[in-house]
């Protein structure tokens, strides 16, 4: 904590001095007994006063805490009220040390501006200190005071405005202020746009010249902008009217402030926004004038053309030019095309594509606009839009985008024309097939044309369902992938390491296609998968699709060292922690909370990756973002910059209620808990932030979409076939918070019953199960029990006579050990649960560990669960018959290291079965098929043959002694997991 100058000058002297230190060496006793010796001695500042309860609050002492509670409300209900912004702003700190959110502890400024209205800076240092703390309705009412009180500024005025807006759209919001506060910026804004100046006078003034510029200034025929401070001066401002506009349903009129001269998007103020242009297009949907909306994008595109100098009408107003071959613009004029349906804007809109087209310089915006014009403009749409479809692959199948350019227009062609397109682009590629003698860009450019090709393949024939019973088709494309990623090897050899080459798509092809081999029963699919994504990236290191997948695929196969190895290559920085870093430690700590030891190239040399140490990177890299944008609030509102304010504000949202966040902390104080070392590091702030409730404001920010997606439209993405198990959502989370919660409270010091934990408790938010795995259902079923248990705890504790509630008690520790007995059979039976590569080989996949750590986690909470009712009966209350509470833990303990124990023997088993076999062989033949022609011990396939022939033997073995010890990593994992017991 600070200390405040408890002198009237804001400079501290040597008492204030002292008491720092004491504060500092968190000496409660001796800086409580300075504060009582200068208080004997008279001193009564309200600098001092504020110190003393601030100190009291913070003691450890319970009494001590009361006593500055007590203070702290006298000084809240002093009269006259401090004014003093120092001394405000200390006593809202002493309200958050005490942990106080009630409305009466930030009332102090409304009694302060009150007290003195013509003070600027304490109703300034009001409305920031609201918004810092996101009280927009005081913030509102600081602002309108403010506004009210200095009508010639210009700030207050917009804060104002921003602070309604918020107000109407809090979370919390009541139907009266919603209908109050919105309405309220909405007028305000339309103040300020009609009170722009007809004739604007340019300005060499900055900003705070202008709100401070003389009146006197303008002239009869002009008028100069500075002059009415309170009105629109920038696109900032007309893009904060048009969010404001559109969040009340104003939509016409935010469309006629775009249309007039003065506002409008080729006004000084819009000078010529592009993205006034596309909200535009927007408000012209949202009010459906199709019309308008035709007019408005034809006019565009017409000046954009390439052959614009020869348009035989031209509107002078609109000077985008190329910049109008714009896809939104395209698209408002298809739209509103087939909205108006008329022979007339049908033949001006074909008109206009063809007049692209005849540039000879047709842009891809243009030729998707003539293939979306194909399926509602022609009676044969059909073999229309085949034709257009074959036309743009001819143009643009030497770049990667093609695919995802042309694919959401394939789909629409009926089978037997997405058979007929398949065989017309097929034969193109094969037409244009290079020679030895053509250049290296030429050959590039024919690999990139066959994969395309096959991008079609896979999408329109492969991946569906209805040919996923056909494994020789999936083999057979596995193999021309594979084949065209050998010939590909010698192009782009001397690229940068940086650079992915040409045929690396060809490769990823065939990794996605032997996954869903996977499917299809054939285990060994997903290590081949594996080996030749690790064989892409011995050529193209940091080929990120082939990164992602892989990480999947290990954490699926259960050889997480190597998903730890590949997800350091990612280096993940920044804004990545957010949107990537789940890739990795979703439901991590229940298959590897260990970390991994051995050493992993990255571009700054070889460094280990410590699983703690990592997670401790990405939560602060939360944390200090967090506090980063908070502090960039109070930058934005002294720039004036309030249509920035509001998307700042959104970000800062989506960081401090990230599901990402959240997900890290679970994992974080899960491997700590499995660890069980002494003096773990927990994140205190993130706990809480996680104990509190956030189901309604958890902000989604995972990014699904970075992963590679080929897969027809009608069916999942890929991404949704890596995954080992069920996707974790708000349900998932609610289990955790359970858990966490159930941890906290045993862990209390002294033993004390922790009221909020309790509430939380009793909201059974998990029940849904759909996002949880077959061990986190069983854990939950645990958790259940535990719950019960403990209601009857306390309520035992809260009664005289607690025979009639043991009862209950007793249940639930019969259930528990119930529960216990059914994990123990099952614990039995693991090594049967391992993943089955070939008869001769079985490794430990995510599923295997994952119910072991599960499990593991939930005994070591039963477990302290037992010793929690155990003191519990022996200090507060006799609630159990001693000896027969003593005979209960002694079972659940002696289940609980029957689990560990099975749980150890399957892992030793696997692990032994390594050495019983010559693994590099074994692991070489799954892959790469007997090199024998007889007496072969697996089946060689065309996809075995072509894996031979790619990779070779010698480093398919250095491959599988990589597998070899990372298997053998996780089974340590298992083996050095230590419990209290």
């Amino acid at each position: 904590m600070e200390i405040i100058a408890s002198t009237g000058n804001g400079r501290k002297d040597k008492n204030d001095t002292l008491l720092q230190e004491l504060v500092n060496a968190r000496n409660w006793k001796q800086a409580v007994a300075n504060c009582e010796k200068r208080a004997r001695k008279g001193e009564k500042s309200d600098g001092f006063l504020v110190n003393k309860a601030h100190i009291l609050i913070c003691h450890p002492d319970q009494a001590r805490q009361e006593q500055g509670a007590a203070e702290l409300d006298a000084i809240l209900e002093r009269r006259p009220p401090i004014t003093d912004v120092s001394i405000l702003t200390a006593i809202e700190n002493v309200a958050k040390a005490r942990g106080d959110q009630h409305p009466h502890i930030f009332s102090i400024w409304d009694r302060a501006a009150a007290a003195r209205p013509e003070d600027e800076q304490l109703q300034e240092k009001w409305f920031k200190k609201s918004f810092e703390r996101k009280d927009f309705r005081a913030a509102q009412k600081a602002a309108m005071i403010l506004q009210k009180n200095f009508p010639k500024k210009r700030a207050p005025f917009f804060w104002a405005i921003v602070a309604n807006h918020l107000a109407s759209t809090a979370p919390d919001v009541t139907d009266l202020d919603r209908r109050l506060f919105g309405p309220l910026a909405y007028k305000m804004l339309s103040k300020a746009a009609a009170d722009v100046p007809r004739e604007l006078k340019s300005s060499k003034s900055s900003r705070d010249d202008l709100e401070t510029s003389d009146q006197n200034n303008s002239t009869t025929n002009s008028l100069n902008i500075a002059n009415v401070p309170r009105s629109l001066r920038d696109s900032g401002d007309l893009r904060l009217l048009l969010e404001i506009y559109r969040s009340q349903c104003k939509f016409e009129e935010a469309l006629a402030i775009l249309d007039d001269p003065r506002t409008g998007i080729t006004s000084r103020i819009g000078s010529n926004a592009w993205d006034l242009v596309r909200a535009k297009i927007e408000l012209f949907e949202e009010c459906e004038f199709w019309e308008r909306e035709w007019q408005f994008c034809y006019d565009i595109l017409l000046d954009a053309c390439p052959q614009r100098s020869e348009n035989p009408v031209r509107r002078p107003n609109l000077t985008f030019g190329s910049l109008g071959d714009d896809w939104k613009v395209w698209f408002g004029l298809l739209t509103s095309c087939k909205r108006i349906h008329t022979e007339d804007n049908s033949a001006l809109t074909r008109e206009l594509i063809e007049l692209y087209e005849k540039t000879g310089k047709a842009s891809r915006n243009s030729r998707l606009a003539s293939i979306t014009f194909s399926l509602t403009a022609d009676a044969n749409s059909q073999n229309k839009l085949f034709l257009t479809c074959f036309e743009f692959f001819k143009s643009y199948s030497k770049k990667n985008v093609c695919f995802h350019d042309l694919e959401c227009y394939v789909h629409r062609l009926q089978k037997p024309l997405q058979g007929a397109l398949l065989d017309r682009i097929a034969e193109f590629t094969r037409s244009v097939s290079p020679q030895e003698t053509d250049s290296e860009a030429f050959k590039t450019a024919w690999i990139i044309s066959e994969i395309n090709t096959l991008k079609f393949d896979y999408s329109l024939i492969v991946s569906r369902r209805d040919t996923q019973e056909s494994p020789d088709l999936l083999s057979a494309f596995v193999g021309n992938c594979l084949r065209l990623y050998k010939l590909s090897l010698p192009i782009g050899s001397q690229l940068p390491a940086s650079e992915r080459r040409p045929g690396d798509d060809a490769a990823i092809l065939a990794a996605m296609a032997l996954i869903h081999l996977r499917k299809m029963g054939r285990n060994k699919a997903l290590l081949q998968s594996a080996v030749v994504l690790e064989f892409l990236l011995s050529h193209s290191k940091h080929n990120y699709d082939a990164l992602l997948i892989i990480i999947r695929v290990y954490l699926c196969l259960g050889a997480t060292s190597l998903a730890m190895k590949h997800y350091a290559q990612l280096n993940i920085k920044n804004t990545q922690y957010s949107t990537l870093s789940w890739i990795l430690y979703t439901r991590l700590s229940t298959v590897h909370p260990h970390g991994f030891s051995s050493k992993v190239n990255t571009r700054k040399g070889s460094t280990s990756f410590d699983l703690v140490h990592n997670l401790k990177l990405a939560l602060n890299w939360h944390d200090a973002t967090s506090h980063q944008l908070n502090s960039g609030i109070d930058k934005l509102l002294s720039d004036g910059a309030s249509c920035n304010l509001l998307s700042h504000l959104k970000l800062t949202e989506v960081f401090e209620n990230s599901f990402t966040k959240f997900l890290l902390v679970v994992e974080f104080h899960r491997i700590t808990r499995l660890l069980n070392a002494a003096g773990t590091e927990k994140c205190r702030g993130l706990m809480e932030d996680l104990l509190h409730p956030l189901y309604d404001t958890l902000e989604e920010d995972r990014d699904l979409a970075v992963f590679p997606n080929y897969e027809p439209h009608d069916q999942a993405q890929f991404e949704e076939q890596l995954r080992a198990w069920p996707h974790p959502g708000k349900r998932w989370l609610a289990l955790q918070i359970h858990l966490l919660s159930l941890a906290e409270l045993f862990t209390e010091s002294p033993l004390r019953v922790n009221t909020y934990i309790l509430s939380t408790l009793e909201e059974d938010r998990y029940e849904d199960k759909m996002e949880l795995t077959g061990a986190e259902v069983s854990a939950a079923m645990a958790v259940k029990i535990m719950e019960t248990g403990l209601a009857a705890l306390f309520a035992c504790l809260e009664r005289d006579d607690p025979k009639e509630v043991s009862v209950q008690l007793e249940l639930a520790l019969r259930h528990l050990g119930d529960w216990l007995s059914f994990i123990a059979n099952q614990a039995a039976n693991s090594p049967n649960k391992a993943f089955e590569l070939s008869p001769r080989l079985f490794v430990p996949n995510s599923v295997f560990l994952h119910v072991i750590f599960v499990t593991v986690d939930i005994c070591l909470l039963i477990d302290n669960f037992m010793v929690y009712v155990n003191l519990v009966n022996t200090t507060k209350k006799r609630i159990c018959e001693p000896k027969w509470l003593q005979k209960k833990t002694l079972e659940v303990v002696t289940l609980i290291k029957q689990i560990l124990t099975e749980y150890r023997r399957a892992a030793s088993w696997l692990r032994n079965q390594f050495q019983m076999i010559d693994f590099p062989r074994e692991i070489s033949e799954l892959c790469l098929g007997s090199p024998f022609t007889a007496a072969e011990t697996v089946e060689t396939g065309i996809v075995e043959i072509e894996m031979r022939q790619l990779i070779g033997e010698v480093w398919m073995e250095t491959m599988s002694l990589e597998l070899l010890a990372s298997w053998q990593d996780s089974l340590d994992g298992v083996l050095r997991t230590k419990t209290k017991m």
